[in-house]
């Protein structure tokens, strides 16, 4: 092995069963320095967060994951009770310090008043993982205009509603990162995922622009694109397919699976320990990227 190559052990990646041994060449001694031991320090410990519709589901698992790396982290979400139950349960578990801001992202006085909030109680934002927004299965010739456009606002615009107004703060400090939650539909469409590969696609687009303005002022943008996810929120898109497809709900979900060379739908765990990466500081040369967690369901190179 070159003497300039450094090997730092065994890596166990969070919420996957692997292990794996590190080698690299240093580029300079403040990233070399975050990788020492047998563990890996992902940056994140002070760090404050905002993870978007983070009471059950991927959010959930995101802010989860995120208060255990030792980060601030808020949660919102429209249900309050769920809401409260998620904050309480994260901040037993990990002892982080929590905050949950009821909030509707389709709603900028909403908006304005998380990151008002956040602000006041930890002075900075650093991070945001854009996961709010449900776009439901549909029938093409049944869906009018003020549908589509609700639709879009449920995903696309809420997003941008909510980094436009954190990307500021992240300016500031020079440091941020803006992971948006997409979906396998936005590269590969689906006879009834219409809204949802719209939606998709758009986040990936945007995505993309954003990394190109926001890079010199050190703020990385990335997204994430789940596939089948055991979630809340997929198995009630499942259903309406099957009722859109005259189908029962097991017979759909074998045919899911099939699809899939892993033969299973993933867990949100899955998907949280790919963010929980993207938001650290081991993610300092990735921007503009979009990253799949779907088992190789997305046949697209």
């Amino acid at each position: 092995m070159p003497k300039d190559v450094k090997r730092l052990g065994r890596l166990t990646v969070p919420g996957l069963n692997i292990q794996l041994t590190i080698r690299f060449r240093p580029i300079d001694e403040t990233l070399s320095a975050k990788l020492e031991g047998e563990t890996m320090d992902l940056g994140l410990q002070g760090k404050v967060a905002i993870v978007t519709g983070s009471s059950d589901g991927i959010g959930y698992a995101t802010a989860l994951a995120l208060a255990r790396e030792g980060t601030h982290t808020v949660i919102c979400g429209r249900r309050e009770p769920l809401l409260a139950e998620a904050r309480d349960r994260i901040a037993r578990e990990t002892g982080s310090e929590l905050l949950a801001v009821p909030c509707d992202v389709q709603r900028l006085a909403d908006v304005q008043r998380l990151v008002r909030e956040t602000m006041e109680r930890f002075g900075a934002i650093h991070i945001l993982v854009n996961n709010a927004g449900s776009v439901p299965t549909m029938q093409f010739t049944e869906t009018d205009d003020a549908q589509w456009h609700e639709m879009l606002e449920g995903k696309l615009l809420s997003y941008i509603r909510v980094t436009r107004e954190v990307v500021p703060h992240m300016r500031k400090t020079g440091w941020g990162r803006v992971i948006n939650i997409a979906g396998g539909g936005g590269r590969q469409p689906t006879a009834t995922g219409m809204a949802v590969g719209v939606n998709n696609a758009a986040v990936i687009n945007w995505t993309k622009s954003l990394s190109l303005q926001y890079a010199a002022d050190g703020i990385l943008v990335t997204a994430v694109a789940p596939g089948k996810i055991d979630t809340p929120r997929q198995i009630r898109n499942r259903v309406r397919e099957a009722e859109i497809r005259a189908m029962t709900l097991d017979i759909l979900q074998e045919e899911g699976v099939r699809d899939i060379p892993l033969k299973r739908v993933g867990r949100p765990e899955e998907v949280a320990s790919l963010v929980v990466f993207l938001a650290s500081e081991c993610s300092s040369y990735m921007t503009g990227a979009c990253v799949a967690v779907d088992g190789g369901a997305t046949r697209g190179i």
